[in-house]
């Protein structure tokens, strides 16, 4: 290796500079006077001597009184070489004295630190680059080996393997209609009497599937290819971006390749906003803008792609860039959202196939209880329910398994550990408090149940009958979501004081701030009038979008909602303190209240209003 052969080119360097030996190391001393020696000679005290003839040193052995008659060592400089006589004189010393000594002729180091310490330095930081560029250079060849695998990861599969079919598919009737339609394109797109062939429709060249996490997407991809009879790649975006430029865009390349050879063949990059983003505005970097680049070349560029359709799936169409959404690369944005009760019986059903249940177990009640749930949290409703059962050594899944497992999904697992004392009377008042308001205002989801039993993080919890996602939301809606928010605290407040207000009102004070925060700056729900302030778009260089007065404007609206809400929710409160004492001391008691019975005991002091008596005020202020 290149590496190894400059190290041993370093030691070479360094022996030969230095004239290091390669034995017989020295150890450093300093020079004491000749005379000190014969002296030492003289007394005794030299019990061993080396003569290095071509230094011109004596090193001795010598017992110093001052320390014991320990043997020390003493470095001194002999007489000149050329003094002969000098030196049988003091050979007949050390042999009338009786001392060992030896007359060496090779070079020692004596002094390799201090006299070469320049040139040790230089090569010590030779040494040290000469290190770490190796480790660098097998760093880069293992990393060069993956980059050379360039779509590795990737999910193939042949056209004689069936991945998934429509039938097998429910729920999503609508974006399964459309997918249908493009695969009908594809069949019979050579055909002569095909009616898309004879009125001049061409097959889409992308489908660009648009919806939350879990809705069916990938197996909607994977239904195209076996139904067309195609073959099938799946990449997800983001193994197209890498640390390396052009990589990526190496990587689209190999891919689009791989599928001109197995064509027809469908290509399907999921979480494409990995990959594209808009360009030049603050999302990517240079190697994610060529891998667009490439990608959109790939798609619609001067080469034919006959037999390929790119299916791609992004629950974030807000960052994707527009020359990727234009037609040409994505013909058809198909939105695939959440099931409403009709398509998640469907779910349940295709997911019941192998499960048993109890005879008291409706699936139509299952899917009116889950209520914005997709097809991948309806499977794991059903899965976490057998678990359960299976765990209990039952033989069929029951009612109890159902609920337990749909109030796992929502909130986390059951805690064993119950509040006790002043803070178990606290959460009370805390969740009645929640539980009051919806009752008593309108516009607000009846109460399903009121627990003390900790789930997750939350010590307590108020449960409201779920209902279908509302497309379109009144103020008024918005506005008692607020005020039944701020009524748990509002309920501490009224009970314990101020002082005693905790920090169990956090969840719903950041519910608060959205709430009040959209209505404001999105749906022009405010003293400001109809118009949104879209605070997320960049201002353009050095001019801000809105002007400082505009943004306190903004702040001031949001901050009145919320302070009115809470002086509503605190007037609730007081005017019911008798309901919700009784309340409170029930829920105590057994923990768990549902909501027929909370509202059979609301019911016999007051009459739950059918219209908006505690309706918001804001509006006569």
């Amino acid at each position: 290796m290149i590496v190894h052969n400059l190290f041993n080119s370093a030691l070479f360097i360094a022996e030969n500079n230095l004239n290091v030996p390669k034995n017989d190391y020295t150890t450093v001393r300093r020079l004491t006077p000749y005379g000190n020696f014969l002296n030492y000679l003289e007394k005794g005290q030299i019990k061993k001597v080396d003569v290095l003839r071509k230094e011109n040193l004596i090193q001795a052995e010598f017992a110093d009184p001052n320390v014991g008659n320990r043997l020390q060592t003493l470095t001194t400089e002999m007489p000149p070489s050329d003094n002969i006589a000098e030196l049988f004189s003091l050979t007949s010393k050390l042999e009338n004295a009786k001392v060992d000594f030896a007359m060496i002729d090779k070079k020692n180091t004596l002094d390799i630190v201090v006299e070469n310490k320049e040139k040790i330095e230089l090569i010590a930081l030779i040494v040290l680059n000469l290190f770490l560029l190796e480790y660098s250079y097998g760093f880069l060849t293992m990393l060069s080996s993956q980059l050379g695998q360039k779509v590795f990861g990737a999910e193939s599969e042949t056209k004689e393997r069936k991945l998934a079919e429509f039938q097998s598919i429910a729920g999503i009737d609508e974006a399964k209609g459309e997918l249908t339609e493009v695969v009908e394109i594809i069949k019979t797109s050579e055909s002569s009497d095909s009616y898309f062939r004879k009125l001049g429709a061409r097959t889409p060249k992308g489908v660009l599937l648009i919806g939350p996490p879990g809705t069916g997407k990938t197996l909607l991809a994977k239904a195209v290819a076996s139904e067309a009879n195609m073959s099938f790649e799946l990449l997800p975006g983001s193994q197209f971006v890498e640390l390396f430029v052009g990589v990526g865009a190496g990587r689209v390349r190999d891919l689009f390749n791989r599928a001109k050879k197995k064509a027809p063949c469908v290509i399907f990059i999921d979480e494409i906003d990995a990959v594209g983003k808009k360009r030049g505005s603050g999302y990517g970097n240079d190697e994610r803008e060529q891998t667009l680049n490439q990608l959109l070349i790939e798609m619609d560029g001067f080469e034919s792609n006959k037999g390929i359709i790119v299916l791609a799936a992004t629950n974030r169409v807000d960052v994707l860039d527009s020359a990727l959404l234009r037609p040409g690369r994505f013909d058809r944005q198909v939105y695939v959202g959440l099931p409403d009760v009709k398509g998640r019986l469907e779910i349940l059903k295709v997911h019941a196939k192998n499960k048993i249940f109890s005879p008291d177990i409706s699936l139509d009640v299952i899917a009116k209880l889950t209520p914005n749930f997709a097809g991948a949290d309806l499977e794991n409703l059903l899965n976490e329910s057998a678990i359960l059962a299976a765990r209990a050594k039952k033989t069929v899944i029951g009612r109890t398994e159902i609920q337990t497992a749909l109030e796992k999904i929502i909130t986390g697992l059951e805690s064993g550990l119950l509040a006790e004392g002043k803070v178990k009377l606290l959460l009370a008042y805390h969740e009645i408090g929640h539980a009051i308001a919806a009752t008593l205002l309108k516009n607000h989801e009846h109460v399903d149940k009121v627990t003390l039993v900790p789930r997750g993080n939350a010590k307590g919890l108020t449960w409201f009958q779920q209902e279908e996602s509302e497309s379109l939301l009144s103020r008024e809606q918005l506005l008692a979501r607020i005020i039944v928010a701020l009524s748990g605290r509002a309920a501490e407040e009224v009970i314990f004081g101020k002082s005693e207000l905790t920090t169990g009102a956090n969840a719903d004070l950041r519910q608060v701030k959205e709430i009040a925060t959209s209505m404001v700056r999105r749906f022009g729900m405010s003293q400001l009038g109809p118009r949104s302030f879209d605070l997320r778009s960049k201002p353009s260089f050095l001019r801000p979008i809105y002007s400082e007065e505009t943004l306190y404007k903004i702040d001031e609206q949001i901050q009145l909602i919320a302070t009115t809400c809470y002086i509503q929710a605190l007037n609730l409160i007081k005017a019911n303190r008798i309901i919700i004492s009784i309340l409170v001391e029930k829920l105590i008691k057994f923990e768990t209240i549902d909501g027929e019975s909370f509202r059979s005991i609301v019911n016999d002091f007051t009459p739950i209003p059918s219209n908006a008596d505690y309706s918001y005020v804001y509006d006569k202020k």
